[in-house]
């Protein structure tokens, strides 16, 4: 596709004009892409026992797109998303009728070695769901810095994580082509807040997990030591897909339970209230062992033959 041509298609007013048509299909032996403008986009269709079947899009992400990219044989380029719902029905006057499909599950969570879409996890759904899961397929190079060029401009994105751990930056609007890929490297600070809008309170740690062969990396770096919430972190955009000085914290690790330092502060809190009632008990044995031994014993001496004074002056 010329270059001329693909920025079009990432004008978003333009985006918003785009009618899907039904004419276009792309199919494996089980899995085809229905819909699309193009060979290489569309809803995501599985065949169960000779009938089509759509994937909702609850959980669909990046890579979930790579592995029905992998199955239909499109590995030269990246896997994104595709948005097969994007356009004004009030305006799209030509949109035609859709052919209505049932389900075959949702929540697909793929880790990207999968050779086969069925084969990753999923939630089992028979029924019909709003919005179908989509990919678009070998995106070039030059698609791809085109579109990485426009959410650039906003520089607003979304963190999710993959099942294994990946970090992965969504785009915040809603494009036909969206935006959605790894992450290179993160500061600790950016790995505790990511957990920490997935619930997991307790914070969490980068980690370094296996790059993704035709995943593209949407983040090079981002730093969110300053930040006080995810949109405030200082982001450096890929501008080829590639993690060109190399991966290193690009998964997190989120913790359960308070974190190792949080634990080694309490117990040393314990550790030192201990010591504390222990040199408190010996400061006191000590203080009256000096009293006894420094107080004159002439006074112990009054004081001890005193009572008995009393008693003989009383017996009198």
């Amino acid at each position: 596709m010329a270059v001329s041509a693909w920025s079009q298609m990432i004008n978003l007013h333009v985006l918003h004009l785009l009618v899907i048509g039904m004419g276009t299909i792309v199919t494996g032996s089980s899995i085809r892409l229905y819909g699309g403008s193009s060979d290489k986009e569309g809803a995501v269709q599985v065949n169960v026992e000779g009938e089509w079947r759509n994937i909702c899009n609850d959980g669909w992400d990046a890579v979930d797109a790579l592995v029905t990219c992998r199955q239909l044989g499109f590995t030269e380029g990246y896997a994104l998303i595709f948005n097969g719902d994007l356009y004004d029905p009030d305006i799209s006057l030509n949109k035609p009728e859709r052919e209505t499909f049932l389900t075959v599950g949702t929540d697909f969570a793929c880790n990207g070695s999968e050779e086969s879409l069925l084969t990753c996890n999923y939630t089992k759904y028979g029924g019909y769901c709003g919005q179908w899961a989509g990919a678009v397929c070998d995106i070039t190079p030059q698609q791809f810095y085109e579109l990485i060029t426009h959410i650039g401009q906003y520089k607003t994105l979304l963190y999710t994580i993959a099942p294994n751990g990946l970090v992965l930056a969504v785009q915040r609007q809603q494009t036909r082509t969206r935006v959605l890929g790894g992450v290179c490297n993160m500061d600790d600070r950016t790995a505790s807040m990511i957990c920490d809008e997935y619930g997991y309170h307790y914070g969490g740690k980068p980690t370094n997990l296996p790059v993704l062969e035709n995943l593209p990396i949407v983040v090079s770096k981002v730093s969110c030591s300053d930040a006080y919430w995810l949109g405030d972190c200082q982001v450096d955009f890929s501008t080829d897909g590639l993690c060109d000085g190399g991966a290193y914290t690009n998964g997190v690790k989120c913790y359960t339970t308070p974190r190792p330092s949080v634990i080694g502060s309490l117990a040393y809190a314990a550790l030192g209230t201990i010591f504390i009632v222990l040199a408190g008990a010996f400061a006191i044995h000590w203080i009256r062992k000096w009293t006894n031994s420094h107080l004159p014993h002439s006074n112990l001496t009054e004081i001890v033959e005193d009572t008995p004074s009393s008693k003989k002056l009383s017996q009198t």
